[in-house]
């Protein structure tokens, strides 16, 4: 991200589009860096921009001197004819605006929307940072028409809320009692996949009216059972990792199944001895798994329930003081 002669600055740490009509779906964006644009640079674009999770991309000072322009998730400047550009039914969560220059420096730690427009339905912007305004800044005539979307600190438009959207430990996927699931855009063009009769298909929950951020929609997907573990900042280095228990694949499962975890590489106690139990729905203990020093970083173990009798069974890791339980089903 560095600059040579003759260049104004660098941006666009993911995707970077110039002078086109691009269509970015269903995809995971994260822990980029640059200038302008962390996450994605539209540069004179049309575009459509859905069911993304853009997370952790930032915008900073990596050049000493140069000037930064804002737009830590997503900056958006002019035009490509008359093309629209549609955002929706994103999560751009936890980016960040930072660096010096002219107006657009430090801004808009969500977006960044320069001398254009945009349609914004059905998103979560949520936990942005930047140094000066909202997480969403319009500028040098710039306007963003948000409608139906979650904005943290509020957003003036049709059906936006400002609560706190609620995700379940991995993959930023709604909890059951998230104020984000059915209330997206009502109009049944924007329904979510149907599963059930009248009701949402997984990841999307809820009955089929669109549910905001990366998992409601028509294009809604499952963007893989990922958790983001670590990020390397450019300044500081390595960040460890999360403590974190996953959701056994598959499940349910016949006669076996892989369970993964993560161990952090902080906190003393945690380097010591790690364990993974399984356990009936009594909570009686049937088996172990891990029991040991583990490394920091991602593992994962194999179960393998053929001497075991059909029924759900529980899975319980522990480090140090930290310990996290989830079910599964052995179908016979």
């Amino acid at each position: 991200i560095g600059t040579g002669s003759g260049v104004t600055s660098a941006g666009g740490g993911g995707i970077r589009v110039g002078d086109g009509n691009p269509r970015i779906y269903n995809n995971v964006i994260a822990s980029n860096s640059g200038m302008y644009g962390g996450g994605i640079v539209l540069n004179y674009t049309g575009a459509v921009v859905r069911n993304n999770i853009v997370y952790n991309n930032q915008v900073y000072q990596a050049v000493p001197g140069v000037q930064t322009f804002g737009g830590g998730g997503i900056w958006v400047l002019a035009n490509f004819g008359t093309t629209p550009k549609i955002i929706e039914n994103n999560t751009i969560l936890r980016n960040s605006s930072a660096g010096t220059g002219g107006g657009a420096a430090g801004r808009g730690g969500g977006m960044l929307v320069w001398a254009t427009s945009i349609q914004a339905a059905n998103n979560i912007i949520w936990g942005n940072t930047q140094l000066t305004g909202e997480q969403i800044a319009p500028i040098s005539g710039g306007s963003a028409n948000v409608t139906y979307s979650l904005v943290e600190g509020g957003w003036a438009g049709n059906g936006n809320i400002d609560v706190n959207p609620d995700f379940e430990t991995t993959g930023f996927y709604l909890s059951d009692t998230s104020e984000c699931i059915d209330a997206g855009n009502p109009d049944s063009v924007y329904n979510d996949p149907e599963d059930a009769p009248g009701m949402g298909k997984w990841p999307s929950k809820g009955t089929v009216r669109n549910d905001m951020g990366a998992y409601g929609g028509p294009h809604s997907a499952q963007l893989g059972n990922f958790t983001i573990t670590s990020v390397r900042d450019p300044k500081t280095g390595f960040i460890p990792v999360d403590f974190e228990l996953e959701q056994n694949y598959p499940n349910p499962f016949n006669p076996s199944t892989i369970i993964r975890y993560r161990i952090p590489a902080r906190e003393d106690d945690v380097a010591g001895l790690t364990t993974l139990k399984i356990y009936d729905i009594l909570g009686n203990e049937i088996t172990t798994l891990v029991n040991g020093k583990k490394s920091a970083g991602d593992h994962e173990v194999e179960f393998n329930g053929s001497q075991f009798a059909s029924g759900v069974y529980l899975y319980r890791l522990s480090a140090g003081s930290l310990s996290q339980t989830r079910k599964m089903i052995l179908l016979r």
